[in-house]
């Protein structure tokens, strides 16, 4: 398997954005592995059956900046592959990157893996553990960075660290 794909990988041209479907069917018995770092354009992965690494097929997808899909029992196989083909069209964020600003004394632990792309329709939660206590200022904010279409945007979230009040 590592041939075919690095075939592919190698004839992909830098100056275009170039997208990878790559569908794999495993048996139980099939241990194959790519390896990491060798995925130069969007790579979006199919695992079709019960067998199917998702150890596997997850890791070529988020390697690749792309989307993983699995197929199994009476799955159809059309939506997956039209909602793969619809990511593969259009741009995706990419070039993801949170940062926490918080007072003195007052310490952030994100919870969440990072996120490597986002595209058109999908969501994202950020979980965070806020920690600590301020004795000053109560005001936190949260700064999200990322590309889309090869352009810089930049989103902040201000909030506060005061605790409601309860209503009872």
């Amino acid at each position: 398997m590592i041939l075919p794909v690095q075939f592919c990988f190698n004839s992909v041209s830098p100056q275009a954005q170039e997208n990878l479907f790559d569908i794999l069917v495993f048996d139980n018995n099939n241990n194959n592995k790519l390896f990491p770092g060798c995925v130069p354009a969007r790579c979006f992965s199919f695992g079709i059956g019960e067998g199917a690494s998702s150890a596997l097929i997850s890791g070529v997808a988020k390697q690749g900046g792309g989307h993983a899909q699995f197929i199994t029992g009476q799955d159809r196989m059309q939506p997956k592959v039209m909602q793969s083909l619809r990511f593969a069209l259009q741009p995706a964020v990419v070039d993801i990157s949170v940062k926490w600003n918080v007072p003195k004394g007052v310490s952030v632990t994100p919870l969440s893996p990072p996120i490597r792309v986002l595209f058109q329709g999908q969501r994202a939660l950020l979980y965070a553990q806020v920690t600590g206590e301020s004795l000053g200022d109560t005001e936190g904010s949260v700064t999200v960075k990322y590309s889309l279409a090869k352009q810089p945007v930049e989103n902040q979230l201000s909030f506060s660290l005061k605790p409601a009040e309860d209503t009872g």
